[in-house]
């Protein structure tokens, strides 16, 4: 399993604009909330960040995305140096594409190949300086994601280790790194 420290921090390094997905116009549709559940508490998703690990060998891609609350605090001229403390989810997603995720629906499985979930986990309490905090194993589940670009609409269905739900729906851009 890839270091979530360091996911986190490439990932908030980067992340300096959040992107909002409201509309001025009043057409009664609604986007899902930017949302995460962790152990029964609900968490805002402050930005959803996408990183690219390449070709796994078999004809699938590995795309790591993390789901991130507000909390962290970055120093723009040492971005390695993150601080500040938050929530987030971490999925390695699988496809068939080397430019990005596709709309369809992750399951969890053990191997990385098309349309697979491999590892997920939760944090809260996440320390970005020191990687301490609490983490959630997700031990199955799913991941649906529709629509591309600003327009991605990503829902996350996860069991963890003890038995509770991890959830999340996020709308939005996922902003690569």
């Amino acid at each position: 399993m890839k270091n979530l420290k360091l996911v986190v921090l490439i990932a908030l390094a980067l992340n300096f604009v959040t992107v909002s997905c409201s509309s001025d116009d009043d057409n009664n549709v609604k986007a899902p909330d930017n949302v995460m559940t962790i152990e029964g508490q609900q968490i805002s998703i402050e930005k959803g960040v996408i990183v690219g690990y390449g070709e796994n060998g078999n004809g699938s891609f590995d795309w790591d995305v993390s789901l991130l609350s507000e909390g962290f605090i970055i120093n723009i001229s040492e971005p390695e140096n993150a601080s500040g403390t938050g929530s987030s989810i971490f999925l390695e997603l699988n496809t068939n594409s080397l430019s990005g995720l596709l709309p369809g629906t992750y399951s969890f499985a053990n191997e990385s190949s098309e349309f697979k979930l491999v590892s997920a986990q939760a944090s809260t309490n996440l320390n970005a300086q020191t990687g301490d905090g609490n983490y959630f194993i997700a031990t199955s589940g799913t991941v649906t994601i529709t629509g591309t670009g600003t327009n991605q609409v990503i829902k996350v269905n996860l069991v963890g280790e003890n038995g509770n739900k991890i959830t999340a729906s996020y709308s939005g851009l996922l902003q690569t790194v």
